[in-house]
């Protein structure tokens, strides 16, 4: 009788041994089955995150672009405004102006050249079919005129390019300061506008009736 149960025993164990492999079996076919799909949800979880930081990394990266022109934006403006304001002291500076007409009486007027003009620190006259440098260059500490920045153009009055300029035809000097300019008028010479430009523009600023100044890229402050 106790065999006999034992065995009925016995029996159940090795079904419920047989039910636990199976389930066990079943688990991890069905693990190894979602094992993909599983993986598949972690790389787009993943990569809905890095796409969410991509995503703020270009907004930061924009914003900071943004900023940075503003700022270049700014200081280039004030950089071109303070040329206006460098210009405008030079123009109001007697010595330097002063120094800047008694060098083109000395080294240009009446000295046989008909056409004169330069740039870059580099000034030329014409006598014929010659171009001559024209030096010394006016004293850099007398006028504020940096020397790679110094421009000239010499105008005469009757606009007649083969004659020779002289103390009676010159009609308005320009001294350059970059593409600002000094502007001292001669025998009588009337500027109604430069450049395009008259006084209302902003950019041409009237000292008196013989002398301006001209600021190209920025308005003077009136």
């Amino acid at each position: 009788m106790v065999k006999l149960e034992q065995g009925k025993h016995n029996k159940k164990l090795n079904k419920d041994k047989k039910q636990l492999a199976f389930c066990s079996l079943r688990s991890l076919i069905l693990a190894n089955n979602f094992l993909p799909v599983n993986w598949a949800l972690y790389f787009k979880e993943r990569l809905v995150a890095i796409s969410r930081l991509a995503k703020v990394i270009f907004l930061i990266l924009i914003i900071g672009i943004f900023l940075t022109f503003l700022k270049f934006s700014e200081n280039h403006s004030n950089q071109l405004q303070a040329n206006c304001e460098k210009i405008e002291k030079i123009a109001r500076n007697k010595v330097a102006v002063g120094h800047l007409d008694s060098w083109v009486y000395e080294h240009v007027i009446d000295k046989g050249y008909h056409f004169v003009s330069g740039m870059h620190g580099r000034i030329s006259g014409s006598k014929g079919e010659d171009y001559v440098d024209i030096k010394p260059l006016p004293k850099e500490k007398i006028t504020e005129i940096e020397i790679n920045y110094f421009r000239l153009s010499v105008d005469k009055i009757d606009g007649d390019f083969t004659a020779n300029i002289t103390n009676t035809n010159v009609g308005q000097i320009d001294f350059g300061r970059g593409r600002d300019q000094v502007i001292i008028l001669k025998n009588g010479a009337q500027l109604k506008s430069y450049r395009g430009h008259d006084e209302s523009s902003g950019h041409l600023l009237k000292i008196n009736d013989s002398l301006f100044a001209y600021c190209a890229d920025a308005k003077f402050e009136i």
